[in-house]
């Protein structure tokens, strides 16, 4: 039986206020899992050390790699995340659920979108990606650092009143979602 652990602790990603995605590092190349990268306050299970954040030139620097980072630029009532906490054969994991969708579907979404899902060798890139959420009480969350998110169950497209694309990324791991901080 599956329980939602961020509704019942001391903080709860209820909206994400800003969503970054990578796929890919900043050559084009795929992104080494899992990432290493230094914490805070040095323990294993502490806040993630980001070197490096450029918004404006699109990259950052976590352990070494300079990753692509592309903002996911839509109202949150279309980006969900969750973390459950389950018990089975693999031992005690933490299911971690990204969701958003890109409404509006045009030329400049389908150009967004082939850059995010493809490397610059023309391969698909988004099988492994980590992503960068900043919550409504302006907390940093980073999901996908050691078992990337994977893309699940293809792409939704849907055409209706409204056109739009659906994706949902998935990562199982032994660790719940971390904080990072920017170092200045």
């Amino acid at each position: 039986m599956a329980t939602e652990l961020l509704q019942n602790c001391g903080f709860a990603l209820t909206k994400i206020k800003r969503l970054f995605i990578s796929s890919r590092k900043l050559d084009g190349s795929t992104i080494d899992f899992p990432i290493e990268y230094n914490t805070i306050s040095g323990s294993s299970d502490s806040i993630v050390s980001v070197d490096t954040w450029d918004e404006t030139a699109g990259y950052c620097i976590i352990g070494g790699q300079t990753l692509e980072i592309i903002e996911i630029s839509v109202f949150s009532e279309f980006m969900n995340f969750t973390e459950e906490y389950q018990e089975g054969k693999q031992g005690k994991t933490y299911i971690k659920k990204l969701e958003f969708q890109l409404p509006r579907v045009n030329y400049t979404t389908n150009a967004a979108l082939k850059q995010f899902l493809f490397t610059a060798d023309g391969q698909f890139a988004v099988a492994k990606a980590v992503a960068f959420i900043e919550d409504e009480n302006s907390h940093l969350w980073i999901v996908g650092e050691r078992i990337p998110l994977i893309l699940q169950s293809g792409m939704e497209l849907g055409i209706s009143d409204e056109n739009y694309y659906k994706l949902n990324f998935q990562s199982i791991g032994y660790n719940r979602v971390r904080n990072y901080q920017i170092q200045a």
